[in-house]
């Protein structure tokens, strides 16, 4: 069956396909080589690994052609299942990198439904720009909402769902903060160049997570700074920022765009949304 992404002119020539598999597929058979979206794992590192344990079993959305994984295995992660509906993409990765079976594994899977993987099997979720591509289509609020379904169904309970991002809170936390998925904690990190760190952000926390939120739920919780206090290389205020979230969360309104971000020259948001 022939498709209009049969033939791609550039490499971004197609923004409004991206939700679409064939477009990927094609893609993949014309550019043999790897391609990292958004930031390295050297400039997410700090996030990364204060959220997603190097000895539990994560799940990576959409790995496309990234090695991502592969850097994360040499930092001493054992375990991370990587899936992609494209399957072109996925025996991409397992023709590079054979020499990681004992830590990575790939699977052919829609991260819109994935049954054969079990309720609270995972103590991560990572999802580098595969959010991002299912909203560039016609039915992205239903691709969404099946999508972080999943993520909440495969998640344990305390563990983090791991989403980079180049959108802005506003344009993301509807899809985050439903019913749905009530996150004890939502947290925002903003990375820019050269590994700048801004964060975290505080954008809700559950009600209903008071006096019975898990060990790791805690722990998320307690890597908020106290107001007024600094993080890393927290840059812009982040008391204020807290200071806004808290007073919309009581009111029942999410993140408002009162809200804003450090601008730290063509950066990219890291969502962590707490179990």
């Amino acid at each position: 069956m022939s498709s209009k992404w049969d033939n791609i002119p550039a490499l971004f020539a197609n923004e409004d396909a991206f939700w679409d598999r064939r477009y990927w597929d094609t893609r993949y058979q014309q550019d043999r080589t790897t391609f990292e979206w958004y930031r390295s794992y050297e400039s997410l590192q700090p996030v990364l690994s204060k959220y997603l344990p190097k000895d539990g079993h994560l799940l990576q959305l959409g790995v496309g052609t990234s090695r991502l994984q592969v850097d994360m295995a040499d930092d001493g992660y054992n375990n991370i299942t990587s899936i992609d509906y494209s399957p072109v993409a996925i025996q991409r990765l397992q023709d590079l990198y054979p020499g990681y079976s004992q830590q990575l594994s790939y699977a052919v899977a829609d991260a819109r439904s994935m049954p054969q993987y079990p309720d609270a099997g995972y103590a991560g979720v990572l999802d580098k720009g595969t959010l991002d591509a299912l909203l560039c289509g016609d039915t992205e609020a239903a691709d969404a909402g099946a999508l972080l379904g999943e993520v909440w169904r495969l998640l344990q309970p305390g563990a983090a769902y791991v989403m980079i991002t180049s959108a802005a809170p506003k344009s993301r936390l509807k899809y985050l903060q439903t019913p749905a998925t009530p996150w004890q904690q939502l947290l925002v990190y903003e990375v820019g160049q050269q590994g700048a760190l801004a964060g975290p952000y505080h954008c809700c926390s559950s009600s209903t997570g008071s006096g019975g939120e898990s060990a790791a739920a805690a722990g998320c919780s307690s890597s908020m700074p106290a107001a007024g206090s600094s993080e890393g290389t927290l840059q812009g205020s982040a008391a204020a920022a807290t200071a806004a979230a808290d007073s919309n969360s009581s009111s029942g309104g999410g993140l408002q765009e009162a809200l804003q971000l450090p601008q730290m020259a063509y950066s990219h948001l890291v969502y962590v949304c707490c179990k």
